[in-house]
């Protein structure tokens, strides 16, 4: 709160010092260790004052602190790259609007993260421990705040015990389990840093078992663990770990879905690899289409036999020809252009890994039809593109010719395979082979892996086997399909279907594993891939349902409010936003950047102006709601967001003459949208509040005589309004929105600067940050001086510096760091430098033209705030 006497003296705010409440601090010094600085921050004297909602603030001390907060925002996002000081400034600035009104938590959160990106780490601490002032359940801040004072010991072995007594000691069940999760998987961390094993894998085992949506800790369990286990089965229960912790990672299921696959567990894998391709596909991965596709037909392969792959590719190939020769036909017949980029139905081929599979699903299936198509065509292709690669016009931009031998090598090797697995022309294999060996010149291993196909399509078999076992890689799969084709050749049928399946348990869904397999059945091999086949199927159908239909269908599994905490206000009066987050899950899930719950949280404001005119110049925010590191099930977070603290409530109180109708999107784990800005991703979803309406300013509405006349006369606690209409009047005239003659403007202005001595500190902070500046209204250029000048309390000569002053040499840096008070006295300072130093950015240099204000780039909230919260997890 604000309150300067008689304004003789600058007098600096009094701030009592308040002891951390019990339970705050959770580690105790170590024995013989100074307590932590992260304790006590920096050693800078206590700022922190009590949180108490209830507190009385003035009404004009709410809004002066509501416009410092915005000025503080507004000039931080109109700077095109923000430096570590513009960030201080702006931490700085939200302190002192928390002194003003300190019920208010926004300014604290935007202080926090304007700190975190100043890397300044005491500052960080300091508004965490005044954040769980207001919400002492707020796990991501108990997090932060705990893991500083853990950093904050000198020693390796400090920082172990004090891990030791928060997550064993007597006072461990001050702390979430979730919060002590990540506390145990920090230590297991430093314990492994440390070289202590076993310490490693106890505090590791430790952070799994109390949070089971810990991924971080089940990501390193299975990392570590796996890689000491020759057992399937532990690896895969290590996987349904890392699901269970995330459902919506495309990653774990596609590895549940390998895993599955190397045991033979066909079936189990397909259904994993489906629900990997929708979370891929709805989350716009840069994952190749093909790639997901072609995965996708191995499995039907391995589960529904070749067949229905080899007619697939057939009828997709055979479709695009007949919609070519038809769209042909249709030109010729109407005499129209076909367009640049048309193919002729004779030259439109699948790719060629598709066309690979066509050839061996064909073959598989004994469709020679099918088989001599794909063959054909696949060659086709492959002629085609040597062809080019004869022509440097037609090579990809930025290729090298280094690069370009590399892949004419691999697409001759693909025809000297094919060659010898299906029995091509012995005379067109010798011409290819005959070119890969001149190109790999002295590259023994290449030359033998020609030589073994070579003898393979020389019918040579026991000399293949032998080479392809001995010079042609030996496990490699290519190798063990060459050598599992010659003992099939030989007539060894049961060793030729046992190194088949060898060659498919490297990849079963791979380029030869389908293929392999059905060759291994078709000389009598039916047995599963692995004895564990049956077991895994089994494991993959317990697997419970909810975990395929949260992965299918996110939004299904919360529920996400959005309404307005009023309905009805008027101009300068909060916009406050209550959002509340449920979990419909039948488990806890994660809630965080990259967990299952998304907090990434954008409000887009849709506006009316007197039912006719819809603002399209408002801006969205961005927030996020991440107040708990998990919800339980049924559990929910609520949230209340001050969205009006930017460029929009800064625009909306310039409408103080108009009714205003205004309503919010919400839209949760939001995405760059194709046909709006913001969009819902995967595990997102949209709401839409009901409507607030805006009232006009009675003061507004009277004429600028009426309204000069009570500046000038009325008792100072009256005067709040008349500001913020005068001001709301001046800059709506200045944004092009007013009908303002000179005269009224001149009159407005000097009805202020005659008031602005008699008013208290409240208020004339409130004329300092709301009150346009002399670039937007050149007679305010009086108010400019005289603030600079006279103003004799210097947080208010502070925050007008910050909205007026554009020059080094304003006497008003003296004076205000020559304060007593340690924040203003840095803030002014480092605005002064900044003036020196830089060009012309920021609120102060902003006019006559407003557009340039807005919208403005989303700085703290997208980019550092989510940065933050991983942080803190």
């Amino acid at each position: 709160m604000l309150d300067d006497g008689a304004h003789t003296e600058p007098e600096p705010i009094d701030l009592p010092d308040v002891d951390l409440a019990e339970g705050d601090e959770l580690i105790d010094a170590a024995p013989g260790e100074a307590p932590s600085e992260a304790s006590a921050p920096g050693g800078r004297a206590s700022r922190e004052i009590v949180v108490d909602p209830e507190m009385r603030v003035s009404r004009t001390e709410r809004v002066a602190a509501q416009g410092l907060a915005r000025l503080a925002l507004m000039d931080l996002r109109l700077r095109p790259t923000p430096t570590r000081e513009d960030y201080r400034i702006a931490a700085l600035a939200f302190q002192i609007a928390e002194r003003i009104d300190p019920t208010e938590p926004a300014y604290t959160r935007h202080r926090l993260y304007a700190a975190y990106a100043a890397d300044d780490q005491d500052e960080v601490i300091d508004a965490t421990r005044r954040l769980l002032r207001f919400d002492p359940s707020d796990t991501v801040a108990q997090l932060r705040l705990v893991s500083a004072q853990v950093a904050g010991l000198q020693t390796v072995e400090a920082r172990l015990s004090a891990y030791a007594r928060l997550l064993e000691g007597p006072r461990a069940g001050l702390l979430a389990p979730e919060v002590r999760s990540r506390l145990a998987l920090d230590a297991a961390l430093l314990a492994n840093e440390s070289g202590d094993r076993e310490a490693f894998v106890r505090w590791l085992t430790e952070a799994t078992t109390l949070d089971q949506t810990n991924k971080e800790a089940a990501s390193l369990a299975y990392t570590y663990f796996s890689e000491r286990l020759d057992d399937a089965r532990g690896r895969l229960d290590l996987l349904m770990n890392l699901l269970i912790a995330d459902p919506l990672d495309a990653n774990v299921h596609l590895w549940i879905s390998d895993e599955l696959a190397a045991a033979g567990a066909f079936r189990g894998a397909r259904e994993f690899n489906q629900t990997a391709t929708g979370l891929l596909s709805a989350g716009r991965s840069p994952t190749s289409r093909d790639e997901l596709e072609l995965r996708r037909l191995s499995f039907i392969w391995l589960t529904d036999g070749p067949e229905a792959v080899a007619q697939t590719l057939t009828d997709m190939i055979n479709g695009a020809r007949v919609r070519a020769r038809t769209a042909r036909r249709d030109a010729e017949k109407n005499n129209f252009r076909l367009p640049e980029d048309f193919v002729p139905p004779e030259e439109l081929r699948l790719g060629l890994r598709y066309e690979w599979m066509r050839l061996f699903a064909a073959d598989a299936a004994g469709d020679d039809e099918i088989r001599t198509a794909a063959s054909n065509d696949f060659l086709a292709t492959i002629s085609k593109e040597l062809a080019d690669f004869r022509d440097e016009s037609r090579w990809p931009a930025g290729a090298t010719r280094g690069q370009m031998v590399s892949v004419f090598v691999a697409r001759l090797f693909e025809i000297v395979r094919l060659t010898a697995i299906f029995g091509g022309d012995d005379e067109m294999f010798e011409s290819v082979a005959g070119t890969l060996r001149e190109l790999v010149g002295e590259n023994e291993t290449a030359l033998s892996v020609v030589n073994a196909w070579g003898a393979l399509q020389a019918r040579e078999y026991e000399d293949a086997l032998a080479r392809f076992r001995r010079d042609g890689g030996g496990d490699t799969v290519a190798s063990l399909i060459g050598a599992a084709i010659a003992l099939e050749r030989m007539g060894e049928r049961a060793e030729a279907a046992s190194t088949y399946k060898r060659a498919a348990s490297a990849d079963p869904a791979g380029l030869f594993g389908p293929w392999a397999i059905s060759r291994a059945r078709a000389l009598g091999d039916r047995e599963p891939l692995t004895p564990d086949a049956e077991a895994f199927e089994r494991f993959a159908q317990r697997v419970p349902s909810w975990v395929r239909a949260l992965a299918r269908n996110p939004s299904q599994f919360f529920q996400l409010e959005v309404e307005p905490v009023s309905t009805s206000g008027l101009p300068t009066e909060p916009l406050s936003v209550r959002v509340r987050l449920r979990n419909l899950a039948p488990v806890p899930l994660g809630l965080g950047p990259g967990r299952a719950l998304s907090s990434k949280f954008v409000l887009t404001p849709r506006v009316e102006v007197e039912l006719l005119e819809a603002l399209d110049t408002v801006e969205s925010e961005v927030f996020e709601l991440d107040r708990r590191l998990v919800l339980q099930p049924r559990e929910s977070v609520e949230v209340i967001l001050r969205p009006d603290l930017g460029y929009t409530g800064w625009l909306l109180d310039l409408h103080c003459t108009d009714t205003v109708r205004l309503r919010w999107q919400g839209t949760l784990g939001f995405q760059r949208g194709q046909r709006a800005l913001f969009e819902p991703g995967l595990a997102g979803a949209s709401r839409t509040s009901v409507s607030v309406v805006r009232r006009p300013l009675q003061e507004s509405r009277l004429t600028v005589e009426e309204l000069e006349d009570e500046i000038l006369t009325v008792p100072a606690a009256l005067l709040r309004p008349l500001i913020s209409a005068a001001s709301g009047l001046l800059l709506a005239d200045a944004a092009g929105m007013g009908e303002l003659s000179p005269p009224d403007r001149e009159d407005l202005v000097r009805a202020i600067f005659q008031r602005y001595p008699t008013g208290d500190a409240a208020t004339r902070l409130l004329i300092a940050v709301s009150m346009p500046h002399g670039s937007q209204v050149e007679d305010a250029l009086l108010l400019d001086r005289l603030i600079a000048e006279r103003e004799p309390n210097p947080l208010v000569l502070v925050a007008g510096l910050l909205a007026r002053g554009r020059s080094p040499e304003n006497p008003g840096f003296e004076r205000a760091i020559a304060s007593d008070d340690e924040v203003i006295s840095e803030m002014a300072r480092l605005m002064r430098d900044r003036l020196a130093s830089r060009d012309p950015q920021g609120f102060p240099f902003v006019g006559p033209d407003l557009a340039r204000i807005g919208p403005p780039r989303p700085v703290l909230d997208e980019d550092v705030d989510e940065g933050e919260s991983e942080r803190a997890r």
